[in-house]
């Protein structure tokens, strides 16, 4: 068997950026396919019209590595053959678009200046973030999983079981567009489908809000959106997958509205495929279709009750069961495929009621308890109580619901006095589920921070106060800029010179990720039939052999005792470890705390891992505060 192909971007930017232009007309023409199959062909800006495009090309474009992966040819020459086959099938809406954009920039005109003057208020970040995209990747979370596990998949060629990557087993829609990246362009292209889709995002939620109450009403939310205090740009040059499921829901916001003020039914039928298509890039966005749904159904009460039609309700219910195949058709595979995996079509939701492989009741409980109570406020509130906790999420919940009381009695008519209800309820339910971790909450944010910002659309329409909001918006934008330019090191030539090619990646990966050297090791000489266990630090996509991520909380690697951890290190061919390597020489055991959800088995797996160093294994070598170590092979053929 050959190792993993390594995936990685070579040389400079230039392919990166050439793969995210094809990647984005690709996406339009298939969403007009999608958009036109519909039924929405007449309504809408074309600029409206390009960002849904978008939106549902880039879902439907993840089905064709899922179908890939279910026949079991998921690999790089399928992919890149599968590019080619989409392309020539979409070569009548790409000359459409070709046609479009002719007669579009024959007809251009300069945006109004107050608009000019706000998208260069946000290019600081967005330019920041740009710079991190195309760089080599050194997201935690993008090496841990996002990159590593389509990785694992295309090695495998097909959507395989993957023990320690419980995640693996959700709908990973956007995991799978890194897939096409991967093949054709290297992880950086990856990095920058997320920053495409994250810019599109805020996009749509300008245009929807434009179209809702005016130019205000969609840039106050895209401006918090983006650079406000928990601002999706501070991930946005990562292989995260907030940007997409943001899209998802804003641009299914956008085409809502345009059917409800120009009631082509055919919209509707698209914000309801881009409301399924939100939840399989993320699962946390699983409240928006229903929120959808529940705001669609008043509107089509009120309609038919305008139209003095007998029985209403009937009408109305009869119209969203109509829509149910358009929401379920991008859900289903991704909840089949968790079903024979796991046994829980909803896995992780669920799995403290629904018995799921590898992931028990108890720890599932433990779980939700972390991501609803932990995940947030360690920056400020580390020594923060539960009790605290749940008082401080009882007091935003209170805080919310008299956002929304002032709204509907603000609002006179019954259609935007129902949709406060429904806004609040979701926002309400959205935090008593998970808590204040932004990351959870922003592709529901996208769209549900429009009809906050409406009771207020007068006064942010004065002239003084749009002024004033430019200024805010710059003021946001250098201060992330300036974050995320310190989270990455504040390296800003080597950088440039990684960018241009001046540099090395594989230079800008040793200076800037210290384990990377354990990584050549591992590439270099150990056999490709060799399993490597990562502990405390997950990040296992430079690695061309199979990796178990300790610090995913699940139960096919277990730390409940000695006999429990042996039995699966053999089972699971486990040969080698990266650790702390103060858990080999007997130092203090690393910090146990922090966000993430591993902190709930953190303890025992240091515990039982300083054992195994220290007594059944061997050190190979070490970088910074990490060893690779190599399991004694007697040992694991014979425990006793």
């Amino acid at each position: 068997m050959d190792p993993t192909p390594s995936l990685t971007t070579e040389g400079s930017a230039l392919l990166p950026l050439a793969f995210i232009a094809a990647f984005f007309v690709l996406s339009v023409a298939l969403g007009r396919r999608l958009s036109r199959l519909c039924g929405a062909t007449t309504n809408g800006t074309s600029v409206e019209r390009a960002v849904i495009y978008a939106a549902l090309g880039a879902g439907g474009l993840q089905f064709v590595p899922f179908a890939l992966g279910t026949a079991g040819q998921l690999n790089v020459t399928a992919l890149r053959i599968a590019a080619v086959v989409v392309g020539l099938l979409l070569l009548p809406d790409l000359r459409a678009l070709a046609k479009s954009a002719v007669a579009s920039a024959q007809s251009w005109r300069w945006p109004d200046r107050w608009l000019l003057s706000w998208i260069l208020a946000l290019s600081p970040a967005v330019l920041m973030a740009t710079f991190i995209a195309l760089a080599p990747s050194l997201d935690p979370d993008g090496l841990a999983y996002h990159l590593t596990v389509p990785k694992r998949w295309m090695h495998a060629g097909h959507l395989e079981y993957l023990p320690t990557y419980p995640y693996s087993n959700a709908p990973m829609g956007m995991e799978l567009l890194f897939g096409w990246a991967l093949a054709l362009a290297g992880d950086s292209a990856s990095k920058c489908i997320h920053l495409l889709l994250g810019c599109l995002a805020i996009a749509a939620i300008y245009l929807a809000g434009k179209r809702l109450r005016g130019p205000m009403v969609g840039a106050v939310p895209a401006t918090i959106f983006l650079v406000g205090p928990a601002g999706a740009v501070a991930v946005l040059g990562f292989s995260y997958v907030e940007g997409g499921a943001a899209l998802a829901t804003a641009s299914a916001a956008l085409a809502w509205l345009i059917w409800f003020r120009s009631k082509e039914q055919g919209y509707l039928r698209v914000a309801a495929l881009l409301a399924g298509i939100a939840v399989t890039f993320k699962i946390s966005a699983a409240l928006f279709p229903i929120a959808l749904g529940a705001l669609s159904f008043l509107a089509v009460y009120d309609q038919l009750r305008e139209q003095g039609l007998k029985r209403p309700f009937v009408g109305a219910a009869t119209a969203m069961a109509s829509l149910i195949p358009f929401v379920a058709s991008p859900v289903i595979p991704w909840f089949t495929r968790a079903f024979l995996l796991t046994g829980n079509p909803f896995f992780p939701v669920l799995a403290n009621r629904i018995p799921s492989r590898d992931l028990s009741a108890e720890l599932a409980t433990k779980v939700d308890n972390y991501n609803r109570f932990m995940t947030w406020g360690n920056a400020l509130g580390r020594e923060w109580s539960l009790e605290q906790r749940t008082h401080l999420l009882v007091a935003i919940g209170v805080v919310l619901l008299l956002i929304g009381v002032f709204a509907f009695f603000k609002l006179r008519t019954r259609m935007a006095r129902g949709t406060a209800v429904i806004v609040t309820i979701t926002a309400i339910a959205q935090l008593s589920a998970a808590g204040l971790y932004f990351r959870y909450s922003l592709p529901l944010a996208a769209a549900l921070m429009l009809p906050l910002v409406v009771p207020f659309d007068r006064w942010l329409a004065r002239r003084p106060v749009m002024v004033s909001w430019i200024a805010v918006t710059l003021v946001l934008s250098l201060m992330q800029a300036r974050r995320v330019y310190v989270e990455v090191g504040g390296n800003f030539p080597g950088l440039v010179r990684s960018l241009g090619g001046a540099q090395q990646r594989t230079a800008f990966l040793k200076e800037r990720l210290p384990p990377y050297a354990l990584y050549e090791r591992v590439n270099a000489e150990l056999p490709l039939n060799a399993g490597i266990m990562l502990s405390l630090y997950c990040g296992g996509f430079y690695m061309d052999r199979a990796t178990y991520c300790a610090e995913m909380v699940q139960d096919s690697l277990r730390f409940t005792s000695w006999e429990d951890f042996s039995a699966d290190l053999r089972r699971l061919g486990i040969t080698h470890l990266i650790a702390p390597s103060v858990l080999a020489t007997g130092g203090p055991t690393p910090y146990l705390g922090g966000s993430a959800t591993s902190v709930i088995t953190r303890a025992d797996q240091f515990r039982l891992v300083r054992i195994l160093l220290t007594q059944h294994a061997r050190t190979l070598q070490t970088a910074s505060d990490l060893g690779l170590y190599e399991i004694d092979p007697g040992w694991l053929a014979d425990p006793k």
